[in-house]
Parts: C-alpha cells; sequence; structure tokens
C-alpha cells in the first residue's frame, strides 16, 4: 500500500523529496486528481498546471454547465437532475461516466496528462475510478493532491472568487489574493470576457454567505471527504495533504526541467 503523508513539519524534507520525485523527470509526469473543500484552490492550481507544464484541465463541472447552457440533450438531462436534487444519482453518474471516459482515454491513449478537477465527488464514482486506472495500467502513475485550507478561508475564497463568464473559458480568479486577480478589473485576462460571481455563491449579507459555506462544506463532509479517505487507503494511488501556499510556492511556479 502506498504511503499516506499529511504536511507536518518533522516529515517536510522527505515529503518534499517524495512529492518532488514524481516531478523528476519531466516526460514521465503523473496524471492528477484534485480534491479538497469549496474554494481550497483546486480549479486555480489544474489551471496553472495547464498553462505551465502542459497538463489537459478537466473540469467536470465545467462540462455539465457547457452542456447545460447549450441546452442539448445531455444537458436538458443533467438540468433534470439538478432540478430533482439527485447530482450524485445513478442517471447523473451515467452521464459524467459517458462524458469523462471519451476524453480520458484520448488523453491517455496520446500519452498526455491529465488533472482531474474536484472529480471523483462521490462514493458512486469510485467503481468508475478504479476500472479507469485498472484500465489503463495507472497505477503508480496518478496521484491524489488535496490542498488544505482552514474553514474561515474557505469562506473568505468563497466570497471574493469571480469566474470568467465565458462557458469555454471559466477561469477562476479570487479579489482577495493580488497573485489571483485579473490584471483588468472586471475582464478575463485570457479572453476579455465579464468576469462575474457564481450565483450559488454571491451574497449581499454574512448570514446568507455562512449558509452558502454550511450547505458546501455538508456537500464536502457527505460525499467528498469519504472519497478522500477511500482513495487514501487504496493501493492504486498515492494521496498527498498540503498546505495550499506550499503547494504554489514550492510545486506548481516551478519549472519541471529546472
Amino acid at each position: 500500500m502506498y504511503q499516506f503523508m499529511r504536511i507536518d513539519q518533522p516529515i517536510q524534507s522527505e515529503f518534499n523529496h517524495r512529492f518532488m520525485s514524481f516531478f523528476a523527470n519531466s516526460t514521465r509526469l503523473p496524471h492528477i486528481i484534485m480534491l479538497g473543500k469549496p474554494g481550497a484552490g483546486k480549479s486555480t492550481l489544474s489551471q496553472i498546471l495547464e498553462r505551465l507544464h502542459g497538463y489537459v484541465h478537466i473540469s467536470i463541472g465545467a462540462i455539465h454547465r457547457v452542456e447545460n447552457a447549450a441546452s442539448t440533450e445531455v444537458g436538458l438531462k443533467i438540468r433534470g437532475c439538478i432540478e430533482r436534487g439527485e447530482v450524485f444519482g445513478n442517471e447523473m453518474v451515467a452521464i459524467t461516466r459517458a462524458l469523462l471516459n471519451k476524453k480520458l482515454t484520448e488523453i491517455i491513449e496520446e500519452d498526455r496528462r491529465f488533472v482531474l478537477d474536484n472529480f471523483p465527488t462521490a462514493p458512486s464514482y469510485l467503481p468508475y475510478m478504479q476500472e479507469l486506472i485498472t484500465k489503463h495500467r495507472l497505477a503508480g502513475r496518478i496521484i491524489l493532491i488535496v490542498p488544505e485550507i482552514s474553514n474561515t478561508e474557505v469562506i473568505n475564497r468563497l466570497f471574493f472568487r469571480v469566474v470568467c463568464s465565458n462557458q469555454h473559458c471559466g477561469h477562476t480568479y479570487n479579489l482577495a489574493h493580488a497573485g489571483f486577480a485579473p490584471i483588468n478589473e472586471g475582464k478575463c485576462d485570457y479572453c476579455g470576457f465579464v468576469l462575474s460571481r457564481r450565483l450559488d455563491e454571491y451574497e449581499d449579507e454574512r448570514d446568507q454567505k455562512f449558509r452558502s459555506y454550511q450547505k458546501k462544506m455538508q456537500t464536502y463532509d457527505q460525499y467528498i471527504f469519504p472519497v478522500i479517505r477511500e482513495l487514501s487507503q487504496s493501493q492504486l494511488i498515492e494521496c498527498f495533504f498540503i498546505d495550499n501556499e506550499l503547494l504554489r510556492k514550492q510545486f506548481l511556479f516551478r519549472s519541471f526541467s529546472a
């Protein structure tokens, strides 16, 4: 079984050595699953990996939103699942598997690397992930990264987060952090579209913001944390729990070839 490591001071040097060993050879970069609390920086970190290191960033949430906005046949089914409150039901699982399977298979067959942003998001998806890892012999070639932040920071990040309104871009920014704010106020740095708050996060009142936070954390505790726990005990994947800022400073902003 792979070692389950949490970033603590006594193992700092061991952790850095083990973590960075995955990236010593730029031709054999690992595939990455990115899971964590809402607002932990999963999408931002995934976008950095895509922009600087050639990863294919896959966000199933963004894929769902594009299908929904276009009112495709699949999008209408997704909308129906959401309206019925069945976002983790069998129909949504089947839809998501179909959307992901072709894309992931193409990436792997082309010998490219993917970063899977916020998926799997429920235990019902775990058999599919295990099947995918076994089918494509990804054991030892895929890792789970869990950016860790405090609950207070989660609230702050959710409140100041804005996203590109272009469904085909969807880049994420945070107005509270200079390094993650847009260069041009109110506009996306990559496509020029207007930035907006996610509708499920826009809150004017403190109590409303807190209710939004509670709802998201309930989803995390009920669905996503059990997935993280299960994957951390799996023999197919190695897991790293690491402070978000340490991850950003020591890993993502370095060149793998440096």
